[in-house]
């Protein structure tokens, strides 16, 4: 493997929101870096960046959590239903937290861990 492989694969894509694909209950604060929703009802944002390929690695915190609703994380297409619970279609492949568990979803389907 070459220095410039190396690099390549070492390469930081800084992550942030993007407003223009959440639902207008989703809050952004931080320079889009933290979101907000109070609402109970799925909502979903995406990231300003996207992957075709490649092996990634995300840190997320949770500042406050009141234990409802349930956050969930994910990756997902840019076509993803963004008013369904992320995972509910082929489309995304979600982690959902709780006070006791987490929890997978994929196209409807779901695995407890």
């Amino acid at each position: 493997m070459t220095t410039v492989d190396i690099k390549k694969m070492v390469a930081v894509a800084w992550f942030s929101f993007d407003p223009s694909s959440a639902h207008a209950d989703i809050i952004f604060s931080n320079d889009n870096l933290t979101v907000t929703c109070n609402s109970y009802d799925d909502r979903v944002v995406l990231g300003k960046t996207g992957f075709s390929k490649g092996l990634h690695y995300w840190e997320l915190s949770i500042d406050r959590y009141d234990n409802h609703p349930d956050p969930a994380f994910g990756v997902a297409r840019i076509d993803v239903l963004k008013d369904a619970m992320l995972g509910k279609d082929d489309k995304a492949w979600a982690m959902y937290v709780d006070n006791n568990r987490s929890w997978f979803m994929h196209n409807n389907s779901h695995t407890n861990r």
